[in-house]
């Protein structure tokens, strides 16, 4: 067929497909690619949910064990054995009474779950055990084990006094049998250290923990991997794999293992990695400090974006239906008009050959016979339209030399203009240059003052004196921070310590933080005074004395939560300046309010006295001091502030935990919340364990 033929039919078809291609292109992209981040987005959230739930079964469950092991070496059972162990010279006697106790340590290891317990004396000499690899007299200080991990788990625990869970190992004497050690110290009614017991932890049962796949699909996996003898390996099976030791180690070649290698190196994130076997995985990854390991949450590609790929080929299907009915819609359409646009080429020849006598005869009465029309009219005005070019020439030259003169003038205004801006240019440039160094000096001296600021804080050894177990979270703002904490020693093992919210951040707020800290100290130190509402009744007029605030227009001041902590009498003083405290005891949270009355500022109406507030220490208790930043941080998904209600729950739910994992965990907390939003105020937290 001759319209086939026709360029006119290629040429719609051609425009056909650019203006509806791209369309539809941009269509299908943009349909696949937010499909695409929606998937990514719930993928990446509910492998973080698994890896949450993971991590707090397993802090729970080396917790468990370590209180299993106190629990276990605190029986006075325990501690009669150990000193009848130790004491007792003749050597048939204390045959007969390990053989008597032997089946008493076997029940307890049943009762707690472990595969062994080993009674150890000060020494490092095996007096007890339950399992046959780890003979009773042998000596972990001098012996075959003492470059074992038992033998370090055994003198860490003998040193600090204090439960201890170890790296994972293997066993001694063993096939690579993969294990780790909780050890506790043994103590008599004198509260002194008589001996070490230590324990196999059962990996199966860690195992049953952590080895949950519900919403994991058919290859989503969990893995906990460790470095053993310099060599990471599985700790526990993987889901395709058990543990024997041709599985166990993990191939960490350039491209295998990604996101393990990013746990053990610490780091917390997510995305699209190499898996042990070199398989494409979507995974998330967090290193789990209580158990020196990393955890690995991960599903194939394949699998976790099946349904995306479905999409495209749904999309593609249509992308090449619709490309086909357009080719079908574009030659017909090109057939109506291919006759009369051929009659009216061939006349447009002649035409050009010369011959103006020739009229284009088409009957169409669409817009091709208008065409016609019009073609017939514009021939018979060609010759008119040919003596007006004539005359319009014969103007042009003279057309053209005025506006070259115009041209020419414009041209030196702007040479004139360019030179003026290149002197304008050199000048900012100079401005720049002077700016830039003045402001690497004011940096410089402000990170120097950081420094001093640093200084006149409170060192923690000086505060672990008095306080055993506490954490302080410190993270300003700027460079130099108007939020401080302060720490004072009484006699008779007491302490004053103080969370101190300045005006505003920065250098202004650090300076406020230098005057606090001075004040604090005068008046705790050379006034004697050490009750927290007078300290903070003192400290209202020294502030409003210091700074002249009665003569002044300087209304700078600071907001304090101040607590005396006397622990012979079991008991708390607080006193607070805008800033209130919580305390939690038996899981419930407490907050007493402080003073609706700042330390300075605008409060120059008559003196207010400040309130005393007492805490019994009837059981443990959490004590929190801190500053708004923490609750007033902006982030999350809506872009709004934390809130006091949020950080009441996290501490409630954090306060069981050790104080420095309370405190890794509010910093990676608030690092989630913020998710790239820029810090607004100094952020200060402190928790103190009674």
């Amino acid at each position: 067929m001759k319209f086939l033929q026709s360029k006119i039919a290629w040429q719609l078809l051609m425009w056909l497909l650019v203006i509806e291609f791209p369309v539809e292109s941009l269509l299908v992209y943009i349909s696949y690619h937010n499909s695409k981040e929606t998937l990514e987005t719930e993928l990446t959230e509910k492998l973080r949910a698994i890896a949450t739930y993971q991590i707090q079964n397993m802090n729970e469950y080396v917790n468990t064990q370590l209180y299993n092991i106190n629990a276990f070496a605190s029986t006075p059972e325990v501690a009669t054995l150990t000193q009848q162990l130790v004491g007792t010279k003749d050597t048939l006697a204390l045959r007969q009474l390990i053989d008597n106790q032997q089946v008493t340590f076997e029940k307890y290891q049943e009762v707690f779950g472990f595969n062994s317990i080993v009674l150890i004396d000060p020494t490092g000499t095996i007096c007890l055990s339950t399992e046959p690899k780890l003979p009773k007299g042998e000596n972990l200080a001098t012996g075959n084990l003492q470059n074992t991990e038992l033998s370090r788990t055994f003198k860490r625990a003998n040193t600090i006094l204090q439960p201890d869970f170890s790296d994972f190992t293997y066993m001694p004497h063993s096939n690579r049998q993969l294990t780790a050690f909780v050890a506790a110290p043994i103590r008599n009614n004198a509260q002194q250290p008589i001996g070490i017991l230590v324990a196999s932890i059962n990996i199966e049962k860690l195992k049953k923990v952590t080895q949950n796949y519900v919403g994991m699909g058919e290859t989503g996996e969990i893995l906990l991997v460790s470095t053993v003898e310099n060599e990471p390996i599985f700790v526990l099976p993987n889901r395709r794999n058990s543990i024997t030791e041709a599985t166990n180690r993990i191939d960490m070649s350039a491209n295998k293992s990604e996101g393990i290698k990013k746990a053990l190196a610490a780091e917390t994130g997510y995305g699209l990695v190499k898996d042990y076997a070199g398989r494409d995985v979507f995974a998330h990854w967090h290193y789990i400090p209580a158990l020196r390991s990393g955890l690995v949450i991960k599903e194939d590609v394949a699998e976790a974006f099946a349904p995306i790929q479905r999409l495209r080929n749904i999309l593609l299907m249509i992308v090449g239906c619709t490309l086909l009915l357009f080719v079908f819609a574009a030659f017909n359409i090109a057939k109506l008009f291919t006759k009369p646009i051929r009659k009216l080429n061939e006349v447009t020849k002649k035409i050009a050959a010369g011959d103006l006598t020739q009229r284009a005869a088409i009957d169409a009465t669409n817009e091709i016979g208008e065409l016609g029309h019009s073609f017939n009219d514009m021939t018979e005005r060609i010759y008119t339209v040919q003596n007006e070019l004539k005359e319009m020439n014969a103007n042009l030259e003279f057309k053209v030399a005025e506006r070259t003169e115009e041209l020419q003038t414009m041209i030196e205004e702007l040479n004139q203009t360019n030179e003026e801006l290149y002197t304008t240019v050199e000048f900012v440039e100079k401005q720049k240059n002077e700016l830039t160094k003045k402001n690497d000096n004011i940096v410089a001296s402000i990170t120097y003052a950081r420094r001093i600021q640093a200084a006149i804080l409170p060192l923690h050894e000086d505060i672990s004196k008095v306080l055993k177990d506490f954490f302080i979270f410190y993270k300003p703002r700027d460079i130099v921070s108007g939020d401080f904490y302060w720490f004072g020693e009484l006699p008779n093992n007491q302490c004053l310590i103080a969370a101190v919210d300045c005006t505003g951040h920065g250098v202004p707020g650090a300076l406020m933080s230098m005057i606090g800290v001075n004040l604090l100290n005068e008046i705790v130190y050379l006034m004697d005074i050490d009750s927290p509402e007078l300290i903070l009744d003192k400290m209202q007029t020294e502030i409003t004395r210091v700074l002249q605030q009665s003569v002044t227009e300087v209304r700078d001041g600071m907001d304090i939560a101040i607590c005396k902590i006397d622990l012979p009498q079991r008991q708390v003083e607080y006193a607070g300046a805008m800033n209130s405290i919580y305390y939690i005891q038996n899981n419930q949270l407490n907050e007493i309010k402080a003073n609706k009355i700042g330390i300075g500022g605008n409060s120059l109406r008559s003196p207010q006295k400040f309130d005393k507030h007492i805490i019994h220490l009837t059981s443990p208790t959490m004590l929190y001091l801190f500053s708004d930043g923490y609750a007033d941080q902006i982030g999350g998904i809506s872009h709004r502030k934390y809130m006091t209600k949020n950080f009441k729950s996290l501490l409630l739910s954090l306060h069981h935990l050790y104080p420095e994992m309370q405190q890794e965990h509010l910093a990676l907390t608030l690092h989630e919340w913020m998710a790239g939003e820029p810090q607004l105020d100094d952020i200060m937290v402190i928790g103190v364990k009674l």
